[in-house]
């Protein structure tokens, strides 16, 4: 069995991403990445680029 867990908060002035993966093999890991106020605007504009490349495969497949 896998699953993963999500987890988005604000720790000071950053959004903190934390990702906990659990295998029932390897057990469980956990990351974890800071975006500062500064990042927004590019992490969002990258967001969009990734949310059309998903959108156009799945519209090919169809």
């Amino acid at each position: 069995m896998k699953f993963t867990q999500l987890e988005i908060r604000v720790v000071g002035n950053e959004i903190a991403i934390t990702q906990e993966n659990f295998d029932e093999d390897m057990g469980v890991s956990e990351d974890e990445i800071r975006i500062t106020p500064e990042m927004v605007d590019s992490v969002c504009v990258e967001l969009q680029k990734l949310k059309a490349q998903i959108l156009s495969e799945n519209q090919e497949k169809k």
